[in-house]
């Protein structure tokens, strides 16, 4: 018989690509909540300008708040959606078809955005 040599389970190249993954996901998901956050004012304006225009009421600043955390959780939620969707939809209908999906729906959301009122706020 013939003996393997095993390899080891954590080599060197492992670690690296490891460290560099997580170092790599660490900058954009910060720089997504930083995002999130700098509009903070503006979004919250834009959430009581539109209470008041529908129930004809101003929110006060600790609902305003509470409206806020909403906000975020829902896109920390979306996030995970999206991670954990991600590679099955990848799976099924291919990764190149769904880069392209999801390229031309960012791009089709982008030019709606800048054809709202509210984004001359942000620039």
């Amino acid at each position: 018989m013939i003996a393997k040599k095993e390899e080891p389970a954590w080599t060197p190249l492992l670690i690296l690509t490891a460290v560099a993954t997580i170092l790599g996901t660490a900058f954009p998901a910060g720089y997504n909540m930083g995002i999130l956050n700098a509009p903070q004012d503006i979004i919250t304006k834009f959430c009581n300008e539109s209470i008041f225009n529908t129930y004809g009421t101003v929110m006060e600043e600790t609902p305003l708040n509470l409206l806020w955390s909403f906000v975020v959780s829902i896109f920390l939620i979306g996030g995970c959606f999206g991670a954990f969707m991600g590679g099955p939809i990848a799976n099924k209908i291919g990764r190149c078809k769904c880069s392209f999906i999801t390229t031309s729906s960012l791009l089709e959301f982008e030019s709606i955005t800048g054809r709202t009122d509210y984004s001359s706020m942000c620039l």
